[in-house]
């Protein structure tokens, strides 16, 4: 970092940026747990950079019709469920509307902690990194199910007139695990419940880019270090990225 010195108003102006990049984040993470992806990539997701990226443990997606199409797919497995589950306990369920059904039977939990923001010395881009050790209900081929889900989001942030936009985003997790089984252990396959095999066939698209970001805990993984935590930086072209295999480790 060049050591600049900011005026007061110059400091203030960053401090806004950087708690508006948090806001960002929490409110992503809180229409996820509502179920509401799709809504989230059409709110926070920039929609002018054609560069976008989605980078999980196995690969990315880039581009703006690949990660749209990643949101499209969570939108339609959360309607099957709900048409699943609405044959299943027709007592229950049997008035309910599509709308009303969507988002049924699965809950996702993920309190974020640890933040690390930086904004540029330019201020026309930031990079954040957040923890997240949560649990998730959800319905599978298997029947209803929970998971401890521990990782990261890691996320740059660019400008966009007044507004910040998720540029690049990392979710990466180190245990994603059925509970109630030993998590350094491979999971035990269950069997496929009579009702819920239709979700099997419902895929996610096929990633642009396949590649091993990160590898889940087991008993004998190397030790792994945490995804690369922002520094401080002048401008995007002097730092690394979270959309890069690189911004998944320290190196």
């Amino acid at each position: 970092m060049s050591g600049q010195i900011f005026s007061t108003e110059e400091l203030v102006g960053r401090w806004e940026d950087q708690r508006d990049c948090k806001n960002i984040l929490g409110r992503y993470i809180n229409a996820v747990m509502l179920n509401r992806d799709l809504a989230a990539f059409d709110c926070f997701w920039s929609k002018e950079r054609e560069d976008i990226s989605l980078g999980l443990n196995d690969g990315f997606y880039r581009g703006q019709a690949a990660v749209k199409a990643f949101y499209d797919r969570l939108f339609e497995r959360d309607r099957l469920v709900g048409q699943l589950l609405q044959e299943q306990l027709p007592d229950e369920l049997a008035e309910k509307s599509e709308q009303d059904l969507y988002g049924t039977g699965e809950m996702r939990f993920l309190p974020s902690s640890s933040c690390v923001i930086e904004v540029a010395e330019d201020a026309q881009t930031a990079k954040g990194i957040w923890t997240l050790l949560g649990s998730s209900d959800r319905v599978m081929p298997e029947g209803p199910a929970s998971y401890w889900t521990w990782g990261y989001y890691c996320v740059d942030f660019i400008r966009e007139g007044v507004d910040w936009k998720i540029w690049h985003m990392m979710y990466l997790w180190d245990i994603n695990h059925l509970s109630g089984q030993n998590w350094a252990k491979p999971e035990r396959p269950l069997p496929v419940l009579e009702g819920f095999e239709a979700l099997a066939d419902c895929k996610f698209p096929e990633m642009t880019e396949q590649v091993c970001m990160r590898e889940p805990y087991h008993a004998m993984r190397r030790f792994t270090r945490t995804p690369r935590v922002p520094e401080p930086y002048r401008t995007f072209s002097e730092t690394f990225s979270y959309g890069e295999k690189e911004g998944a480790c320290y190196v």
